[in-house]
């Protein structure tokens, strides 16, 4: 008897049992049906298996929560990234994929994060020098001019060290930066300056806010 094209695996996020395929099936099917929420899907570097089903509601999940760093494969303590080109088949939406393409640049540090939205925008080959010098880019998603070299809002006629003191800060901002370096023990971000809190884990920190890593400094 032939083969069978077919084997079961357990998903690693519902644990429930899926069908994987042989690539020779795959690329046979992919002209016939639409993919079933229970047939496996895998990325080709550590081949660890999970329901399509599951993999596409986990990817919604984190595009929601915008947690870049986290778009990797869901099996416990792998860090393969999944990119784009892993989650073509699956039926996403147009945010999470947009999240797909915004981490590949996230990862790469070929794009910057709109102060306004958050969105991680691509440089172009233009304003690729990140650092020097410091160009005008428009936002993608909401159209704010922002600065390549501090991410910030445009600052014409300003330098960037410039621009992040102009704000005037009041008594409820006093006290907010009080509290968080005296009794929460928060410390700002070097690039964007947004506090951030240690939770656990190691000194290597990443930003929510414009995804930067930087290590945290002990004061001890």
């Amino acid at each position: 008897m032939p083969p069978s094209s077919t084997q079961t695996s357990c998903c690693s996020i519902c644990l429930e049992p899926c069908r994987t395929f042989t690539w020779v099936h795959k690329l046979l099917r992919a002209f016939h049906r639409r993919i079933g929420e229970s047939e496996a899907w895998s990325l080709v570097t550590c081949h660890h298996v999970c329901c399509h089903k599951c993999i596409g509601l986990w990817i919604e999940e984190l595009a929601r929560s915008r947690r870049f760093d986290q778009l990797t494969c869901p099996w416990a303590n792998c860090q393969e990234a999944i990119e784009l080109a892993h989650v073509r088949e699956l039926e996403l939406s147009a945010t999470a994929r947009s999240f797909v393409e915004q981490a590949h640049r996230w990862r790469l540090g070929t794009g910057v994060s709109c102060p306004q939205c958050r969105y991680i925008n691509p440089l172009t080959e233009t304003n690729a020098t990140l650092l020097q010098p410091a160009t005008k880019l428009v936002c993608t998603s909401c159209k704010t001019a922002m600065c390549t070299a501090c991410a910030n809002q445009w600052h014409p006629r300003q330098t960037c060290r410039e621009s992040q003191g102009v704000r005037t800060l009041s008594a409820t901002d006093v006290l907010f930066v009080h509290l968080a370096k005296v009794k929460w023990n928060y410390q700002p971000c070097p690039h964007c300056g947004i506090f951030t809190e240690r939770r656990s884990g190691c000194a290597s920190m990443t930003c929510r806010f414009c995804w930067k890593t930087w290590v945290w400094k002990s004061r001890l």
